[in-house]
């Protein structure tokens, strides 16, 4: 019969915390409120790993501050000279892929410091390609974000090409060389949005699970109801007591539709006094689409129309959530634009707010949005959206209250993370580790 010494070390191995790896270049991204949630319950320990330089230094202080294990890879080498892009990028995603290879090797093999019992990962920048030669019994979820095309993808740029050149093939298909080892590889596909997971062939679709990463409303609510202060950096537009409508692009991207708000924007500026413009993004690097020169170029253009205007077009960086969600509620019209690509938090955010939005009439915005909840517009048409954004300033209260009760219902259904999207992906874990 078995001692109390050896029962009590069978209890301790049953209850033990599991652990669970997530995985991100730029941790913890798009799996924060998850990795929150997990890292407060005493049945798991969380282990975050992500590229040395790309996780912020704010991010490091919280995950550390909340107890949770983060190791940071280093690749071993830079890219060999003279590679073509293609190439470079290949190159890039494998030395990432053998970074993390050796970090676990010497946790999980040599020090056994780590057993893994679920690896929850974005494939995109290559640190998954090995993880199933080193950890072939672990279950992998896989973050799908987007399954590139030939025509429109290796610029991210709307673009059609009858006749795509050899470097467009293959800047393409060696993309999705990560995506397609990532649908061999994976347990499950974890994809935010159907319109994300219809990118993806068909043949894997059945690996698919479609569950947002999820917005607090609760914590958007309460920002929207406490004034961000005197101080703060949206107070010389909340106090000029002018009416005034908000452009939400990070980084003024052209997939996000950059160049067609500023045409829509020198338009209204030019031939309507009554309000004001605000735009929030910058032209700093971090988590860009499309080629950098461009986005200094539309910048620069952005700039120049500040100046010209310095009492009716403002430009705001990146705010604190506090400052920005009570911004948008105060907002006449917010406004949101994409080419056919992944679909934003900016977005669902804006939903959350209730104020009156212009979205373009594109196949991912309405996954979530249709006609009874805000105005679609004719996306690339700049005259479109200025005409757009003048019939939101005009619509009546009563439109603006069942816009608004009609937004929070569905986006409460989909992306709340408290009703819909945490308890979703806790079950699949749950499933994963039985």
């Amino acid at each position: 019969m078995w001692g109390a010494r050896e029962r009590s070390l069978i209890f301790m191995l049953i209850d033990a915390p599991k652990d669970i790896i997530f995985l991100h270049q730029s941790a913890p991204a798009q799996f924060v409120h998850l990795i929150r949630h997990l890292s407060t319950r005493k049945d798991f320990r969380i282990i975050v790993i992500g590229m040395q330089g790309h996780v912020s230094d704010r991010d490091i202080c919280q995950l550390r501050a909340n107890g949770i294990k983060l190791l940071l890879y280093k690749p071993k080498r830079g890219n060999f000279k003279n590679l073509p892009g293609y190439l470079n990028g290949l190159d890039s995603k494998v030395l990432r892929a053998m970074a993390v290879y050796e970090l676990l090797l010497h946790h999980v093999v040599k020090l056994k410091s780590i057993k893994p019992a679920l690896i929850w990962a974005h494939p995109g920048w290559g640190e998954t390609l090995f993880l199933r030669q080193l950890l072939p019994e672990v279950p992998q979820v896989h973050y799908a974000e987007y399954y590139y095309r030939i025509g429109n993808d290796s610029s991210y740029a709307q673009c059609s090409i009858d006749l795509p050149s050899g470097d467009h093939i293959a800047q393409v298909l060696t993309k999705n060389l990560i995506n397609d080892q990532s649908i061999i590889s994976a347990d499950i596909l974890l994809a935010p949005t159907y319109w994300q997971m219809n990118t993806y062939p068909s043949v894997s679709h059945g690996k698919f699970k479609v569950i947002h990463d999820g917005i607090d409303i609760h914590q958007i609510h309460g920002n929207m109801s406490t004034h961000p202060g005197t101080y703060s950096s949206v107070a010389h537009i909340l106090d000029c007591d002018i009416p005034f409508v908000v452009y939400i692009n990070r980084t003024l991207e052209d997939i996000r539709g950059a160049s067609v708000f500023l045409e829509a924007a020198e338009c209204l500026l030019s031939n309507n006094p009554q309000f004001n413009i605000v735009v929030i993004g910058s032209n700093k690097n971090g988590g860009s689409y499309g080629p950098k020169e461009q986005r200094n170029a539309i910048y620069a253009r952005y700039a120049a129309l500040s100046t010209r205007y310095p009492e009716r077009f403002f430009m705001l960086q990146f705010l604190e959530h506090s400052e920005y969600h009570y911004l948008l509620s105060k907002s006449c019209c917010n406004i949101y634009l994409t080419s056919p690509f992944v679909l934003s938090w900016s977005l669902l955010e804006l939903m959350a707010v209730g104020s009156p939005i212009v979205a373009s009439n594109t196949a991912p915005v309405v996954e979530f949005l249709n006609e009874a909840m805000a105005i679609l517009v004719d996306y690339p048409n700049s005259n479109d959206l200025a005409e757009s954004i003048l019939k939101a300033l005009g619509l009546s209260s009563k439109r603006k209250s069942i816009m608004k009760e009609n937004m929070y219902n569905a986006v409460k259904e989909r992306a709340c993370l408290a009703n819909a999207c945490l308890p979703r992906q806790l079950a699949l874990i749950e499933s994963l580790l039985k």
